[in-house]
């Protein structure tokens, strides 16, 4: 009950406009130590890669970022599953924190060329209809371009031939405070 409550509790409406400051990778372990049970169960282990890393603070409403990351988290578990086929071992996702980004992938198929120029649209999807409805990358953008950030597909490509990099750029939330 008590992680049911976790998960929920940044969601009341008390709390979505209550913003925190931190270090960008405490709101990710956070999402991690949630949402990490699930990813598990599901066969998808994380990496928060520490190459690299330049940390930054950013004031942030942590149930809009948990949000946009699960979001994100969501889609990856789907593609992966869609990749390498029920009860596998082999997905991952990687979380790099680079000022004044975030960059998220994963190791599954990529985005489809026909949609990397309409994949932040509304009910844009790759996934069959009974199984997505286009919604989750839209709605990541518009709490981001609430709060002055951005989401973007890098344009780098995967062994498939796919762009399959998120980069969220929290410029608009980076807080001078350490």
């Amino acid at each position: 009950m008590r992680q049911m409550l976790l998960l929920v509790q940044p969601m009341l409406r008390g709390k979505r406009m209550t913003r925190r400051q931190a270090k960008l990778s405490e709101f990710v372990r956070t999402f991690f130590e949630q949402r990490g049970p699930r990813l598990k169960t599901n066969g998808v282990v994380w990496s928060v890669e520490p190459e690299g890393m330049a940390d930054f603070v950013i004031s942030f409403n942590p149930g809009r970022f948990l949000q946009i990351i699960d979001n994100l988290a969501t889609n990856s578990e789907y593609w992966i599953e869609h990749l390498y086929g029920a009860g596998h071992k082999e997905g991952k996702i990687f979380v790099l924190v680079r000022d004044p980004e975030l960059i998220f992938w994963d190791n599954g198929p990529g985005v489809r060329e026909d949609l990397e120029d309409s994949l932040f649209q509304m009910f844009e999807s790759g996934k069959p209809r009974r199984e997505g409805n286009g919604l989750g990358l839209f709605i990541a953008q518009q709490l981001l371009l609430r709060e002055g950030c951005s989401i973007s597909l890098d344009e780098d490509r995967n062994r498939h031939g796919r762009r399959f990099r998120f980069v969220i750029d929290f410029s608009g939330v980076k807080s001078a405070k350490p």
